[in-house]
């Protein structure tokens, strides 16, 4: 299918002709006919239909030629810029313009590329930039966005969406939606933080980890108890408890009510220059208590997180403590929201020579789909060979929970972030075994 044809008729099929606009077409072409007395309806309706198509033309044709959004996108991802389709739509709350440039997709998948900047010049739009993950497009349950680069020059930051899990996207309008963005960060490079570890004890209070909850698994038995103590590093995380437990020290930090207050602990050798590397090795764990909880909510979050360095109370003295920590910014709040039509696609549709491996495979332009995938969801493996002798290997995969069917049948979808033309496919191998070949 011929992409430009495609998202021509796509545009066409979005224009709306005001009844005024019709009204002054017709008039005028009547007029015309006075004088030459070679009218018809037949006539007038086709010159509004010319009219409709050298305007959504010109505008489609401007949009596709127009170097800029391209280069930008091309100076990321050259393999994949060539087959985006352009969108070029924007959208300004509060002085925050969001552009949206171009996109792929198919029936399950959207790859998106979209610019912010500030066009206040307040420097609220930079590499630091945090879009809270209140980003999306209707349909996909899943989705990623990356940074891709900053111009300080035009003040733009540049951004990819994927998104998968959805069905039945292709052809149909949908709207890409910012709720929240969050600037000028603090960030506190590592830096001594001056910390006492000489207070450590030897026999700290304790409490078992089974007592509390943790989003990032049970990975110590037995924490130090916390709130024993309340030792401020900054004004936003402080020291909460600190001792030795088998052998290793457990230093508990507290963080406030915060969106994405974070950092990173790290001991290093005295009178010896910092350096990550060189730092002593260390396990973490998140930990709620009850207070913690509490105060919790409206994605404002307090925690506690354990480390556990590897060095003896004989070594206490020769370590100082260090600390990366990062701050909140500044938030806004608004809709961003750009609508556009998402274009046809077509894929490749696999259900022969499936058995006891899946019931179906379905391969776009820049998705893959596995339905009722039997096993173990790790171990899945697909290589699709093109007629050039290259090949994608893939390995990683999305288990879209909402579709399972049992406990040994699975949804597996991936995005390729690349291109794939499925009518230069040469074969399909999955977990070892030919599904398709041409």
């Amino acid at each position: 299918m011929n992409k430009m044809k495609s998202h021509m008729d796509d545009t066409l099929s979005d224009i709306i002709i005001s009844s005024e606009l019709k009204e002054n077409i017709l008039t005028g072409t009547v007029n015309k006919q006075s004088r030459n007395h070679h009218f018809s309806a037949k006539r007038a309706v086709c010159l509004l239909a010319a009219m409709i198509l050298i305007f959504s033309t010109v505008t489609t044709a401007f949009a596709s030629v127009n170097p800029t959004a391209n280069n930008i996108v091309y100076s990321v991802n050259p393999q994949l810029a060539q087959f985006l389709y352009p969108i070029n739509k924007t959208c300004e709350k509060q002085g925050i313009k969001l552009t949206v440039l171009e996109a792929i997709n198919d029936d399950r998948n959207i790859i998106a590329y979209f610019t912010l900047e500030d066009t206040e010049g307040k420097g609220r739009v930079n590499e630091r930039l945090d879009l809270c993950d209140s980003y999306g497009v209707d349909g996909p349950t899943v989705y990623n966005v990356s940074f891709e680069s900053y111009d300080e020059k035009t003040g733009k930051a540049l951004y990819c969406m994927t998104a998968n899990g959805s069905k039945k996207m292709s052809g149909k309008m949908n709207s890409f939606k910012i709720n929240t963005l969050m600037s000028n960060k603090k960030i506190y490079n590592y830096f001594n933080t001056g910390f006492d570890l000489s207070i450590a004890k030897t026999n700290p209070q304790t409490a078992p980890m089974s007592d509390y909850e943790s989003y990032s698994g049970n990975v110590f038995d037995t924490i130090l108890l916390p709130d024993t103590m309340n030792i401020a590093i900054t004004d936003f995380v402080s020291v909460s408890n600190i001792g030795f437990i088998d052998g290793r020290l457990h230093i508990q930090t507290k963080w406030k009510k915060s969106f994405d207050n974070h950092g990173w602990f790290a001991l290093s050798e005295k009178d010896k220059s910092f350096s990550e590397e060189n730092a002593v090795s260390y396990e973490m764990q998140y930990i709620h208590t009850e207070e913690d909880k509490k105060t919790s909510g409206n994605n404002y979050f307090v925690k506690h997180i354990e480390y556990a360095f590897d060095i003896s109370p004989e070594d206490l003295d020769r370590y100082e403590l260090w600390a990366n920590l990062t701050e909140d910014g500044e938030f806004i709040e608004d809709k961003w929201k750009v609508d556009f039509r998402l274009a046809k696609s077509d894929r490749l549709e696999l259900i022969d020579n499936l058995e006891n491996i899946a019931e179906k495979v379905e391969i776009s332009n820049i998705g893959l789909y596995i339905e009722k995938y039997q096993g173990n969801p790790e171990d899945c493996t697909v290589s699709v060979k093109m007629k050039d002798n290259s090949v994608f290997n893939i390995s990683t995969f999305t288990n879209n929970e909402s579709e399972n069917y049992s406990n040994t049948e699975w949804s597996l979808s991936t995005v390729l972030g690349s291109y794939i033309d499925i009518n230069e496919i040469s074969s399909v191998t999955m977990n070892g075994k030919i599904i398709y070949e041409q």
